[in-house]
């Protein structure tokens, strides 16, 4: 895999107590060549999921969005700053390499990351802070292979197509906070002792 272009546009605005943020970008791969093979080879379920066997790979990209608002109150020493990522991922250096021998690889994923955060600072020094996660990522790969079968009648090996189908999913929540008193510094608050879990395990905190 090659890299072959990117490109992105970055803005930040700031009115007054309001601040945001945007930031897209789009990333073209060069996945390999691959030539095709002889189009007698029969491969019913390769058009229903976009694959395409008989001719070279073509250019498969990925496309990164992020946006931030938030507002602050000098006031009151608040501050409160949303964010949200978004990522649509079909071509992840190195995926080729958890499928040896495979002949072709079509990946259709996706990656959105959800944050919502405050502050609270007081005159002394101190400060609370709190934020929560919500993330969520989901990949499918539909890899084709060509199986070498021996045909007695022929004497002679040719080859069939197979297509294994392997998804990932996952959703995370997580959550930081102090589970007491607000802490004296503001650039390092103590983390919740409470675990956040995924819908599939369940782990330790977020680290300062």
């Amino acid at each position: 895999m090659g890299f072959q272009e990117l490109r992105q546009w970055v803005a930040l605005v700031k009115s007054g107590s309001w601040y945001g943020g945007l930031a897209v970008a789009a990333q073209g791969l060069d996945l390999g060549q691959r030539f095709g093979f002889e189009t007698s080879i029969s491969c019913p379920a390769c058009a229903s999921r976009g694959l395409d066997p008989w001719t070279a790979d073509r250019r498969h990209g990925n496309k990164y969005a992020f946006a931030l608002l938030g507002r602050t109150i000098p006031k009151a020493g608040i501050s409160i700053g949303a964010s949200v990522f978004w990522a649509g991922l079909n071509a992840i250096q190195g995926v080729d390499q958890l499928y040896s021998g495979s002949w072709r690889i079509n990946q259709n994923g996706h990656a959105v990351d959800l944050r919502l955060a405050a502050l609270k600072q007081w005159s002394d020094h101190r400060a609370l802070t709190a934020l929560v996660v919500h993330n969520r990522f989901g990949t499918t790969h539909d890899v084709l292979y060509l199986d070498p079968i021996w045909d007695p009648g022929t004497q002679a090996f040719s080859r069939r197509a197979r297509i294994e189908e392997n998804v990932e999913r996952s959703r995370t929540w997580g959550s930081r906070a102090p589970p007491g008193s607000a802490s004296g510094s503001a650039s390092r608050p103590t983390p919740s002792t409470t675990p956040w879990c995924s819908a599939t395990t369940c782990s330790s905190p977020i680290g300062p």
